[in-house]
């Protein structure tokens, strides 16, 4: 994936790309559970550098992802940046 506006205007930023696939599952009926395990997956890491950092909400977390023309699912995982905290704390989350 290539630079986008969300990813420079957020303060984590993850890429994700899919190498496998399994044709007995299917990841568009995930979603919401995705996006519950991805945030408590990213509040825990944050909890291990510290635990007196603001846990991120759930519209804090955004997923954009398509496939590409081997059916792959290509990811960016990105977090807002936040008003009331400092980004460099964030960042080390990331």
């Amino acid at each position: 994936m290539e630079s986008s506006k969300l990813e420079r205007k957020s303060s984590i930023c993850i890429l994700v790309k899919q190498v496998h696939t399994d044709p007995t599952t299917s990841s568009l009926r995930e979603v919401a559970r995705l996006m519950e395990s991805l945030n408590g997956l990213i509040n825990e890491i944050q909890w291990q550098h510290s635990s007196k950092l603001c846990s991120f909400a759930t519209n804090e977390v955004n997923l954009k992802g398509y496939t590409d023309e081997y059916n792959m699912l290509q990811e960016m995982i990105t977090v807002k940046e936040r008003q009331r905290i400092e980004i460099g704390l964030d960042q080390i989350t990331g």
